[in-house]
């Protein structure tokens, strides 16, 4: 009895994962009553589409962000979208990796942190495209393209970093990270630079 009742739980949980999967873009970049944009997923051109979608529609002046990060130019383009229209960029609990281009291109005053929350930066991390990955070899063009994207990466993000007031100490130490390693800055850290309004 115990072994069918566990199948039966095991077997309607994949079900319901299915039918209702806990990364719907519509459900991590909605506005809240309080007409806020709250971004709590991955950036792609997706999820900045629908960012830009509810805009229209609310015009809403804070974006709620909790992101790891993801596509690099799809955060650039919400950055651009969020500094045009002048919405403040608030990190309730943590924006590393690419989140944080939308995070620090907003101006001071729209900057935004809660007390505990975390921006991480790190050394740009490039993922391969379909039409090079799995293989064991690539053409030299191929090779020379992915290293041209990758420096202009990483000159805008570093850029955009040294200009907002990161220390240089500290983007030195991240340039030479490695794999899943970040740089994790605190609220405190970043009014003591002057990057955040006390």
């Amino acid at each position: 009895m115990f072994i069918v009742l566990k199948e039966f739980l095991y077997n309607t949980l994949i079900a319901f994962s299915l039918i209702f999967p806990s990364h719907d873009i519509q459900q991590n970049v909605t506005v809240n009553d309080s007409n806020v944009l709250i971004f709590n997923t991955k950036i792609n051109d997706e999820s900045v589409q629908r960012a830009e979608t509810l805009y229209k529609k609310y015009k809403y002046k804070t974006i709620s962000i909790t992101s790891p990060g993801g596509d690099v130019n799809s955060s650039f383009e919400l950055a651009v979208f969020a500094s045009d229209h002048n919405i403040k960029v608030h990190v309730p609990k943590y924006c590393a990796s690419a989140c944080t281009v939308i995070f620090f291109a907003a101006d001071k005053q729209n900057r935004v942190m809660d007390k505990d929350a975390i921006i991480a930066i790190h050394n740009v991390s490039v993922v391969a495209n379909n039409d090079i990955s799995g293989n064991e070899t690539i053409s030299i063009n191929t090779a020379m393209d992915l290293m041209k994207d990758t420096s202009e990466i990483v000159a805008a993000m570093y850029s955009l970093y040294a200009y907002v007031g990161i220390p240089g100490e500290i983007l030195m130490r991240t340039s030479t990270m490695h794999g899943a390693d970040s740089y994790q800055i605190s609220k405190k850290q970043l009014q003591m630079w002057g990057i955040l309004e006390k």
